[in-house]
């Protein structure tokens, strides 16, 4: 018979945390977040895609308490930096941190065509949380 702690599945969450610190659990839920988002949706807009990506990512990258709108949001040029790197050097997006149509195309092209999983990974790859 297991235990509660067995049942829940804790024996691999609390491990990993315990090993990895809840810094990486937090990048890795973070991570999952943004994983679920890519792969329910078909085509997303622009607005769409950017609040999903400030959601899941902000707080990793930025000071809650010094947002100022003029500077480039650090999880948008990541994640314009990644599909950069997943367009291999064509149609290169501008990396000035604000999701709009171009990076939106690029994000859902690629979403269809490679697919969430790798759409994802890379962009875990860039942000670190992934080796």
């Amino acid at each position: 018979m297991q235990s509660g702690y067995e049942a829940s599945g804790c024996e691999n969450w609390c491990g990993f945390a315990v090993s990895h610190g809840p810094g990486k659990v937090a990048e890795g839920l973070a991570l999952g977040r943004f994983r679920e988002f890519a792969g329910r949706t078909g085509t997303v807009e622009a607005a769409g895609l950017a609040g999903e990506t400030e959601k899941a990512f902000s707080g990793l990258l930025r000071n809650p308490r010094k947002t100022d709108a003029s500077e480039p949001k650090a999880e948008a040029v990541i994640l314009q930096e990644t599909l950069n790197g997943l367009n291999k050097g064509e149609n290169l997006l501008k990396l000035d941190g604000d999701i709009g149509p171009k990076t939106t195309d690029a994000f859902n092209r690629l979403n269809r065509t490679i697919g969430s999983d790798h759409v994802v990974g890379a962009l875990g790859r860039y942000l670190g949380i992934l080796s």
